[in-house]
């Protein structure tokens, strides 16, 4: 049996970044969604809490509480710091001591981090399409990937890519956009429907070649825990905002008044706020969960079919929870007067980036 007790520094790491999403993110959410941007000052204030730095002091549980927190004040901001600090963390948990030397100091310091992971549809590690041949000056790497962070702006990005030779999974860290990296498309000019405030975009990388020094060493199961470290990202924000809608919901439920009484009293708006909360707990408590486990897990197909599983299960619950929200203000929900709507694009908009649908028993 596995504790999901936090311990009396996460709950004080909890505790803090609750206070912070609550003053920073979340009145920012509104102007950071219109704007597809984060301002400089905010995106500062991120990054000191030394989340997204690439700290290996860190556990995969003190890492999604965070996210999740950071989610609920707002889930554009938060996805948006958290992936760009993804190639930070691969590189922290699995660089070796030169690469973190040339590449950590500049992306403590801000400098914008990319990771080069997702290929759409859910796809788990084993599945990945893109690949890296071993040549006698270095790796070629081939490849389409999408919901990269900062697709033509990243001045560190890490690629995750097949051995041909070997069919191992590696990691291969490069800067700026060599030629090869070909960022034509951007979210910012064709918006998602949610996430604005975060930078992503679809990359082709064609023959893109890379000295054999920026191939990272951690592979196997180190590689396969840092990877699940940034897949559960996205249910852990996704989390954070059902929450965040939920509150809201059951706030104005509580002050709406139809028929001469609250429209909480009524048991079709009071089931849906009370299984939402349901929902929400039973997330969070496998979420915490499978960070817990990642540690004591020594097969690799474990671990991705641990993550693929909790990713789409979650998304999907959160999904629906941030849906019933809107719900629960009728046709007040999908006006921008009220955020629940942005807190439910969001949801689905993470249910997209790394999503099985034949994962989640009843969508398909």
């Amino acid at each position: 049996m596995i504790d999901v007790q936090l311990s009396e520094e996460q709950s004080a790491l909890r505790e803090m970044l609750v206070t912070f999403a609550e003053r920073e993110l979340r009145p920012a959410g509104p102007h950071c969604d219109v704007e597809g941007q984060v301002p400089a000052e905010l995106g500062a204030k991120i990054n000191a809490l030394g989340i997204t730095s690439g700290d290996t002091g860190m556990t995969a549980l003190d890492y999604v509480v965070a996210a999740e927190e950071l989610g609920c004040g707002d889930p554009g901001i938060a996805y948006g710091a958290l992936s760009t600090g993804h190639a930070a963390l691969l590189l922290g948990l699995c660089g070796s001591q030169e690469q973190q030397a040339t590449h950590l100091p500049a992306l403590a310091d801000g400098g914008l981090g990319s990771v080069l992971y997702y290929e759409g549809w859910g796809r788990r590690t084993a599945e990945l399409e893109a690949t890296a041949r071993r040549g006698p000056a270095g790796w070629n790497l081939n490849g389409e990937k999408f919901f990269v962070p900062n697709p033509a702006t990243a001045a560190t990005s890490v690629m995750v890519a097949s051995d041909v030779e070997t069919g191992d999974l590696r990691a291969f860290v490069f800067e700026s956009t060599p030629p090869g990296y070909d960022s034509a498309s951007d979210d910012r000019t064709t918006p998602n429907s949610g996430l604005r405030a975060a930078h992503t975009g679809p990359v082709g990388i064609r023959h893109l070649r890379v000295p054999h020094t920026a191939a990272l060493p951690g592979r196997g199961i180190d590689l396969a825990r840092a990877l699940a470290w940034i897949r559960l990202t996205v249910p852990a924000v996704a989390i954070g905002a059902a929450r965040a809608a939920n509150t809201y919901a059951a706030a104005y439920a509580q002050d709406r008044v139809a028929f001469g009484r609250p429209i909480s009293s009524f048991q079709g708006v009071a089931f849906l706020v009370a299984d939402a909360d349901t929902a929400i707990d039973t997330a969070r408590l496998s979420l915490w969960s499978a960070a817990i486990e990642l540690d004591t897990i020594t097969d690799v197909s474990v671990i991705d079919d641990l993550v693929s599983t909790m990713v789409a299960r979650i998304c999907a619950a959160m999904e629906r929870v941030t849906r019933d929200a809107v719900q629960v203000l009728g046709g007040s929900g999908y006006v921008k007067d009220h955020p629940v709507e942005r807190w439910w694009r969001s949801a689905m908009t993470l249910a997209a980036i790394d999503t099985d649908p034949l994962a989640v028993p009843g969508t398909v």
